[in-house]
């Protein structure tokens, strides 16, 4: 009998210590997805601001290219949409429409910070991490305040 109290203690020490470990990794992770969704939204706004500006814009592209690092599915399909929006379709879109898209950036980035809890981050160990394809990504650059594909 003391074998087993033994052996379930042990077990029960392995698993806290597995779980503290966890919880650490969780929240330095969301600590610094919060520093880099900060630095994107910045570079969000200035882009939906000054949209002629070909730094501002570079600069947003810049970012958008590191959001696919540690951004969920959806705001990397958020950011694509918006900049679809803002420049790909910018003749026929209208400016509730472009506004709309810059909310829905917003939103679904406090959505990923926000509605995650533990659990979920422990889980995510076993399940694929991304249904992105490498298709879906496009390289855009600047060409005279305009993006191209």
């Amino acid at each position: 009998m003391e074998i087993l109290n033994s052996f379930t203690t042990i077990f029960l020490l392995i698993v806290a210590w597995f779980v503290n470990e966890q919880i650490k990794i969780f929240i330095k992770e969301r600590n610094t997805k919060v520093q880099k969704y900060e630095k994107a939204i910045q570079a969000i706004r200035c882009f939906y601001e000054n949209k002629n500006n070909s730094e501002m814009i570079q600069n947003f592209l810049n970012n958008r290219d590191l959001l696919y690092l540690y951004a969920s599915d959806e705001v990397i399909t958020k950011i694509s949409t918006f900049i679809n929006t803002m420049y790909i379709n910018n003749q026929n879109t209208a400016d509730e429409q472009k506004h709309t898209a810059y909310r829905e950036v917003i939103f679904s980035i406090r959505k990923d910070l926000f509605n995650k809890n533990i659990l979920e981050f422990v889980l995510k160990i076993f399940h694929k991490k991304t249904k992105l394809k490498k298709e879906e990504y496009c390289l855009l650059k600047v060409n005279q305040q305009t993006i191209e594909k």
